[in-house]
Parts: structure tokens; sequence; C-alpha cells
């Protein structure tokens, strides 16, 4: 109950939200510069994370932030998601109490893939913001892109974000408090289940998703993230997978797949 004369105090999830909508207008500020058909506009779908750290940790200095950021960087399953570089088409800036970047800036991103036109931005109060196009739209080699979502790419990508977050915490001197962690697949309506990311995974039927998209919300703490990796990954996905069909997920996908992440296959 709230005194009259109060105002009530915002929670985790308000702040997250927040964050998460402020982060998507940056976004949508800087695509609109783009034209109609730029691939960075992610047309046929995309990605995305966000997380806050929620724990004691003292507040960097943009510089400090840099720093720290370089240090936690994944890159297990390719183009990492938060990568700090120095060439000048992909390097980050500071943006108030943030530091963001954006590659539909680079001279050539208008014939890049999506799945390497991220946006991302993180801040010093340990909020960080990803969004990529799919994968799946990125490698018509493999595919039709706006057709697919893969079995096991998901699995991956999740490890590489939660992996950050974790290193992020530790770079930061928070080792013990939660991550609160948001996902959304977006652009999921029609696609089908396949195994381009695994070919060894096999798919003997068709699956199709009729919901545009999956988001899921969940804390961890931080001691747990490395040991309960692949819990925590099918804990996320597992209702995404449902969505097409009610395809019942592999029971030890993510257990294979994270094994796999973490050896560098």
């Amino acid at each position: 109950m709230c005194l009259v004369g109060t105002r009530p105090e915002p929670t985790s999830d308000d702040d997250l939200d927040a964050w998460i909508e402020e982060s998507n207008a940056r976004w949508l500020s800087l695509v609109q510069e783009l034209p109609e058909t730029h691939p960075a506009r992610f047309p046929m779908g995309y990605y995305r994370f966000a997380y806050q750290l929620r724990g004691q940790f003292d507040r960097p200095s943009l510089r400090q932030l840099r720093d720290a950021l370089q240090a936690a960087e994944v890159s297990f399953s390719g183009w990492a998601h938060w990568p700090v570089r120095d060439r000048q088409d992909l390097k980050a800036v500071p943006i108030n109490d943030t530091i963001e970047c954006f590659y539909g800036r680079r001279q050539n991103a208008a014939t890049e893939d999506p799945d390497r036109l991220d946006y991302w931005r993180v801040s010093v109060e340990g909020k960080a913001y990803s969004i990529r196009g799919l994968n799946e739209d990125s490698h018509p080699d493999l595919g039709q892109p706006g057709k697919g979502l893969d079995i096991s790419t998901p699995t991956r990508r999740l490890a590489d974000a939660l992996t950050h977050a974790f290193n992020l915490a530790q770079r930061l001197g928070m080792h013990s408090g939660q991550i609160d962690f948001d996902l959304l697949w977006s652009g999921l309506t029609g696609r089908r289940l396949v195994s381009w990311g695994n070919p060894r995974r096999q798919i003997h039927n068709n699956y199709f998703a009729q919901q545009p998209q999956y988001r899921r919300r969940f804390s961890v703490s931080v001691e747990t993230v490395r040991q309960q990796m692949p819990e925590i990954i099918d804990a996320a996905l597992r209702l995404m997978y449902d969505a097409f069909d009610f395809f019942r997920l592999p029971a030890d996908l993510t257990t294979r797949e994270v094994a796999a992440w973490r050896s560098g296959n």
C-alpha cells in the first residue's frame, strides 16, 4: 500500500522496461535515417537481448566501461555481441552515460547481411542492449531468408549474451547479485524450423510458427550463470520452439550445444 502523497519506487522490472523502451527508440531513430530497403532495418526479423546487473559495484567512468566491455567480449559463436573495435567504421562512441555502436552507418552496410548490422548500447549503470538481424536471414547459401528459424543457433547466441553479462559483472566488481535478462525473437510468423547451424541435427517433419514474436524475461544469480547455463537456456527458449506446431525440443539439445559452444566448435 502506498501512502497518500508518496510515489512508489520503481521496481527492477520498471528499470529494465524503461531501458528497453529508451534503447528501442534510439535504434528506431537511427534506422529512420536509412533507405526503406536497407538491411539494417531488419525487415524480415531480428532478435534482441537486454539485461541489467542488479548488485553492488562501483559505477565506472565511460573509459572504464569501455575497457570492461573489451575484456568481457565473448566470440565463441563468431560475430560477437557488444564488440569494442578500433576500426573507425566499427567504433563505439560515448553518448551521455552510455557507450553505443551502430553498424548500419558503415560505408558498405547496404550490402551487408542483417546479422552484421547490430545496434548496441551499454550504460554505466550496468544495463546492456543489443539488436541484430536473424542469422537465418543472412546466409542464402543455407536457405531462403525469411523462411526458417534454426533449432540450435539461438541456444549459442543466448549463451554468448549470458556469458557477456557474467563477464561484465565480474569486470565491474560485482561478484554476487542478479542478472535480469530480457530476450525477444521477432518475425517468426510463417517460419519453419530448420537445422542449419548444426547439420548433424535433423528435423524430419515441417513445423511452422503462427505467432509474430517470442519474448521471455528471467533473473539469474551471478554465481549460477556458468554452472547452470544449459538449464537456464533450455528454460528460456523451450517455449519458443513449442510455438512451432508444438515441437518438442530434444532434452539434450541445450546441454550438447552449450558443450560444443564452450569448446569453440
